[in-house]
């Protein structure tokens, strides 16, 4: 059981992950990689990973970790942590984060 949500676009963004990794690496790589920001949900859910508040400038509120090449971004909805977006560390962050944030889940 998940102690988390992901909105649309994190589950949009994972779509995207996992199709990219299987065509450039294959699928056992694509598997695995999923498998860990899976865990990373569930280590960020039980507060086992670090939660960084997300940057000012940023203009969200919200907060962050990091798996591997990928930024993951949540916010707290009622009491479960709610997965916003995740972003590949060369993706503009700061546009991208704001659109995600204002987005419905």
């Amino acid at each position: 059981m998940n102690d988390y949500l992901l909105f649309d676009e994190a589950n949009n963004r994972l779509d995207e992950i996992l199709d990219y990794t299987r065509k450039s690496w294959g699928e056992e790589q694509a598997v695995r990689y999923l498998d860990g920001l899976l865990a990373r949900f569930e280590a960020i859910a039980a507060r086992a990973a670090p939660w960084r508040t997300i940057p000012r400038q940023f203009g969200v509120d919200g907060f962050m970790a990091r798996y591997e090449r990928h930024f993951i971004y949540w916010r707290i909805v009622g009491e479960q942590v709610a997965i916003v977006t995740l972003l590949h560390e060369r993706m503009n962050q700061m546009d991208l984060l704001h659109d995600a944030f204002e987005a419905k889940s």
